[in-house]
């Protein structure tokens, strides 16, 4: 079954290719506070929290809608941003 990918899944799976999962599961609640409305209804906040700071998603009007569908031009713009990080990560971004 196709399920759509939602923001928080995207999130996963970003910190996932940068290879950020250990960093992720090191990051407790105040260093990974969130600065959005929603934040009880993120479950994996760090992973949230971390591609948030990296620029890769942005909050929308204060809120970052974890349940929400990603469009294919949403990814394709979250793409653009991770090639922009290039080059600035410890290990090589690959696609």
């Amino acid at each position: 079954m196709d399920e759509p990918l939602t923001r928080e899944k995207l999130a996963s799976a970003l910190v996932n290719e940068l290879r950020y999962e250990k960093l992720s599961s090191l990051l407790d609640k105040p260093l990974g506070k969130l600065a959005v409305t929603d934040e009880d209804s993120v479950k994996n906040k760090a992973d949230v929290f971390l591609v948030m700071k990296l620029g890769l998603l942005q909050d929308i009007g204060g809120e970052f809608r974890p349940q929400d569908a990603v469009t294919r031009a949403q990814a394709a713009i979250v793409l653009m941003r991770m090639a922009g990080l290039q080059g600035k990560t410890d290990q090589p971004i690959a696609y």
